[in-house]
């Protein structure tokens, strides 16, 4: 029919031209559909359950406490201690209708959930209100339920078995018959499903199931602030800590994104019920009552979730459903989470750390896909709260952070039922053994395991930090049994560290009586040793590792083995006079000693070969009736010592053979030895041998001179050794003694003088030693400061002074002749060496030469300091640093600050600045030293009436002249000239450069020079008169 058609017919027809017919639900059919999402008997006491903890009376109280459910043989009877409202009748009139969803505080839609008892029977009975209802699903809608008043007491539901299969409902409903061998398991079916829904109901308190009256299972439920108890038919009590929580802001949110789906009225608490004695397996989600989620979490979780439409399941798939269930549940991850500090005081230890453990198991499930991704909300919100809180339980029953707890290692060496109890004595926070399954969750998540540190520092709270008896140790370590498990722990502990940390936790229990002894005395690892039979025959006393303690684990392994090396230093600490004591009485064995060794010999020559030395030193060796060290002894070699103090080694008294001895360095004496060895050794320690020794010994040396003349090191060394008689009856160095007493006239009565010589060969041997005619520079000096030293501020004897003089000509002569250097003398700096007039000696800077007479008239009062330029030893004196008395003033101009430029004079010299430089090479070239960079640097400059000041500071006295007027004066690079002294005074400007070119010598030459050069009236006169004066 076309568009138009239908309009016009639209337009002439009104709503009187139609006619009604009524629509009816085809009851049992929608029964059908209804039962197929409710099968089971759990479910019919689930949901008879929920419609009794949500009855309410007229004015909105909840008065059910108490549900039974009585299995007999005729039918499934269910009583609880309420009743109807009409309301109540009215909805079950109105199947589905979902009032009961708008009034709060209630689980479900009632009406709905009723229909799930037809499941058991073809005509439910209902007692309530003074109402008997049967309802007869099969029969005209008008007849479905029959009514009649009755005396009742609270609600009965009574519930017919469907026993006949060929009843009609059971054929349309497509259910099979009760069958009557099936009630027995129906009542135990909803024995348990009391117990699982009394959890998380609201209002009953009582729930009991029976068969033919006699009570299969009851539960009752109590409230105690957070705890609830549940008791069943045996008295027996189980306890749930009820953790509540809310998620009121995310509900909102999805409130306001999900407007027409999410009801106001849907609640957004959630609860936790955790188990407070005993785990839990595998939780539940609760709708309040269970669904058929089970998750692998150790408590229960409710939440007013959406469920799936058999209500057995919760969505997490997408959509609104799904995000209000994930909702809850991150919700309930944040709510355990900050429970978390609390739980360890409310839950056994085993319970908690079960919880915590199904956390990080679901969590590892749902990332690999085997449960919805937000149950990983719970160990993520966890874990970092595990680290900052004391869930760590120790064998003490103390909580402890993490990080505080100790873990036993893993593996099967170490026993827990033997090393826990001990740990646990020394104060170590180690793991309680309930929890000993969760040791890898503690590891992963930051525990620590127990170290050799943690073992050490329980020993030192025990007092095991010093040698100890066995029988004195604290109780719990009192036998080697009891001592067994800490061993067989610190041996695994050690094992499986590097090096460098094995060595690192040895050092910490280095200092902890670990160790047992063959004296069953407790000792730190460093203080025992394993060694072989002999080792411990020879050294008895040396505390040994215990027979019983096996060398290859804890603590043999780690005791240090005796050898040579332990064996040597034991010796070398004991005093010689407790050393010999011991030889003398037996206990120690010398010859079986050096047997010992001679058997150790890798480890002597091989693997420390510093030992070899170490035992050379000790005074092990028995000579006339004393120990002697073997490197004073020597071996039999055919010399014979002229001073008879050569010890040699008795081989039979120590027991070693000879090639073991000399491989240990012990030498033949032979001349070369003895020479080399022997003699330097003999002569430094032994001061005081006898005169006819020592010269038989000048004797020898001086007839085999030949042998060893160019070994220069032996020459050195014999030349400070006492060999020299001298006249005074000593014998001294070579280096101090003098042939003649000549010397003493240079070095006055303070030198040494040798016996004269008997022959070429002992003058050639005194030669070859050091012993020398004349005094060196250095006796020189080190003489002067002896007289110094001496004398100080006194005047000198003539004699002294004689000698001071004789050293100064001396030291004068060797620089002359290039012997030594000016730097041969700087001891004399600053001491008072040299002798002034009055021949008191003074330092060397506060003496002057007197190498300008006006200078030294002006500063007459001092004369007693200065020194004639006459002084023959004077270059010493010089040297020592005695300055010019020219050098040691200090010039100024009066009045500089009247001073100008003096440009006329200053190009005047200038121009002849080629005929100064011929002279001042002729100056070279006869060997004077000039300074001709003055030249180049001079300024001239010019004032009225120039007058200088002359000043000399002498130690610590200054004396300043009165100014004296000058027509020209050279001070530090500056030529000043008096301006109204005309014409210029050359021959005084001639004198003053000429100082200043060549200081400290006569420059009258010189300065005749520069005067002609410079007051000639042209440069071509004064070339000419160079030339006359035959300069090159």
């Amino acid at each position: 029919m076309g568009l138009y058609v239908l309009r016009k017919l639209g337009n002439i027809m009104s709503d009187n031209d139609f006619v009604y017919k009524s629509q009816d639900v085809d009851y049992l059919g929608f029964l059908e559909a209804q039962l197929r999402d409710m099968a089971g008997v759990d479910t019919l006491a689930y949901e008879l359950l929920q419609n009794a903890d949500d009855v309410q009376n007229e004015d909105g109280r909840f008065p059910v406490t108490t549900l039974s459910f009585d299995v007999t043989d005729e039918a499934l009877i269910v009583h609880n201690n309420g009743r109807f409202r009409p309301v109540d009748f009215q909805r079950l009139q109105n199947i589905a209708g979902g009032g009961k969803r708008e009034e709060s505080g209630v689980i479900g839609a009632f009406g709905l959930g009723f229909l799930a008892v037809y499941q058991i029977t073809d005509a439910p009975e209902i007692f309530s209100s003074g109402r008997h209802w049967i309802i007869r699903p099969d029969a005209p809608t008008e007849q479905r339920i029959a009514e009649r008043t009755a005396k009742t007491s609270g609600t009965t539901f009574r519930l017919p078995w469907a026993f006949d299969p060929a009843s009609g409902v059971r054929r349309t409903l497509r259910l099979e018959a009760v069958r009557p061998e099936q009630l027995d398991a129906f009542a135990q079916q909803m024995g348990e499903a009391i117990a699982q829904a009394a959890i998380f109901l609201q209002r009953l308190e009582q729930l009991e199931v029976r068969r033919n009256g006699v009570v299969v299972r009851r539960i009752e439920r109590q409230r105690d602030g957070e705890h609830l108890l549940l008791t069943d038919e045996n008295g027996q009590i189980t306890t749930w800590l009820l953790l509540n929580g809310d998620f009121a802001a995310p509900a909102q949110q999805l409130r306001q994104q999900y407007p027409w789906q999410i009801e106001e009225r849907r609640q957004s608490q959630v609860q936790i019920a955790i188990p407070t004695s005993g785990t839990l397996q595998a939780g539940r989600l609760y709708a309040v009552l269970p669904t058929a989620n089970a998750i692998p979490l150790a408590f229960h979780l409710n939440a007013d979730f959406f469920p799936t439409t058999d209500r057995k399941r919760v969505h997490f798939d997408s959509g609104y459903q799904a995000a209000w269930n994930q909702a809850a549940i991150t919700a309930a991850a944040a709510l355990l989470a900050d429970r978390l500090p609390e739980l360890p005081h409310l839950l056994l230890p085993t319970g908690l750390w079960h919880l915590l453990q199904s956390t990080s198991e679901v969590a590892q499930q749902a990332q690999r896909k085997e449960l919805p991704q937000v149950f990983t909300a719970f160990w993520q919100e966890l874990l970092p709260r595990l680290r900052k809180t004391s869930v760590f339980y120790t064998v003490a029953g103390e909580w402890l952070p993490l990080a505080d707890g100790r873990l036993l290692p893993t593996g099967t060496a170490v026993s827990p039922e033997t090393t826990i109890p001990l740990l646990n004595a020394l104060q170590i926070p180690i793991l309680h053994p309930d929890l000993a399954d969760y040791s890898a969750l503690l590891r992963q998540i930051g525990t620590p395991t127990i170290t050799v540190s943690d073992v050490a520092d329980g020993l030192r709270r025990v007092g095991l930090t010093r040698a100890t008896l066995l029988h004195e140790a604290p109780l719990f370590l009192r036998t080697v049994d009891g001592w067994q498990p800490l061993w067989a722990l610190l041996d695994t502990l050690l094992r499986g560290l590097p090096p460098a940390e094995r060595e690192n936790a040895l050092a910490a229990l280095n200092p902890c009586a670990v160790v047992l002894t063959d004296r069953i005395v407790l000792r730190p690892l460093t203080q025992v040793y394993r060694g072989q039979p002999e080792a411990q025959a020879l050294f008895p006393d040396v505390a040994w590792l215990h027979s019983a303690l096996p060398a290859d684990s804890f603590p043999g392994r780690y005791v240090p083995a005796f050898g040579v090396r332990q064996a040597v230093e034991r010796l070398a600490e004991m005093p010689i006079d407790l050393l010999e004591e011991a030889w003398r009485l037996g206990r120690l064995d010398v010859p079986r000693l050096f047997r010992w060794f001679e058997r150790q010999q890798i480890e002597i020559f091989a693997d420390d070969p510093a030992l070899a030395g170490a035992i050379r030193r000790l005074p092990l060796c028995p000579v006339d009736g004393e120990l002697r060290p073997l490197a004073d002894l020597f071996l039999p070699g055919g010399f014979e010592d002229p001073l008879q103090l050569a010890g040699l080694v008795d081989g039979h008294a120590i027991g070693g053979r000879r090639q073991f001895l000399h491989d240990l360095g012990v030498q033949e004496l032979d001349f070369d030895t003895y020479l080399h060895t022997h003699l330097p050794r003999v002569l430094a320690q032994q001061p005081d041998l006898p005169a006819d020794g020592r010269h038989r010994l000048l004797q020898l040396l001086a007839k085999r001179l030949g042998e060893f003349r160019d070994d220069e090191a032996l020459q050195d060394q014999l030349g400070q050794l006492p060999l020299i008689p001298c006249l005074d009856g000593s014998f001294r160095p070579a280096a101090s003694v003098y042939f003649s007493r000549e010397v003493m006239d240079q070095l006055g009565l303070r030198v040494h003088i040798a016996e004269p010589v008997e022959s070429t060969a002992q003058q050639a041997l005194y030669e070859w030693l050091g012993v020398r005619t004349a005094p060196a520079a250095a006796n020189l000096v080190q003489a002067l400061l002896a007289v110094g030293r001496e004398w100080e501020t006194e005047p000198l004897d003539s004699s002294t002074y004689t000698t001071v003089i004789n050293c100064w000509q001396a030291l004068a002569e060797r620089l002359q002749s290039g012997e030594i250097k000016a730097e041969a003398l700087a001891e004399l700096h600053n001491q008072p060496v040299i002798p002034n007039d009055r021949q008191v000696l003074s330092p060397p800077e506060e003496i002057l030469v007197a190498d300008r007479p006006d200078l030294a008239e002006q500063f007459a009062e001092w004369k007693p300091f200065f020194l004639s330029e006459d002084v023959t030893w004077l270059p010493a004196a010089m040297a020592a640093g005695v300055r010019p008395l020219s050098q040691a003033v200090t010039v100024a101009v009066v009045d500089e600050d009247e001073v100008v430029a003096d440009t006329a004079v200053q190009k005047h010299i200038v121009a002849r600045y080629p005929l100064l430089e011929r002279l001042l090479r002729a100056e070279t070239a006869a060997g004077h030293t000039v300074q001709s960079a003055v030249l180049h640097k001079l300024k001239v400059m010019t004032l009225p009436n120039l007058r200088i000041q002359t000043q000399l500071q002498l130690d610590a006295q200054v004396k300043v002249t009165e100014a004296e007027s000058v027509s020209a004066k050279w001070i530090h690079g500056v030529l000043y000239l008096d301006s109204e002294k005309q014409p210029v005074p050359w021959a005084v400007v001639a004198r003053e450069l000429a100082q200043a070119l060549a200081p400290g010598r006569n420059v009258g030459s010189l300065a005749l020079g520069l005067k002609e050069v410079l007051a000639a009236e042209s440069i071509e006169d004064a070339t000419a008169v160079l030339d006359e004066l035959g300069y090159p």
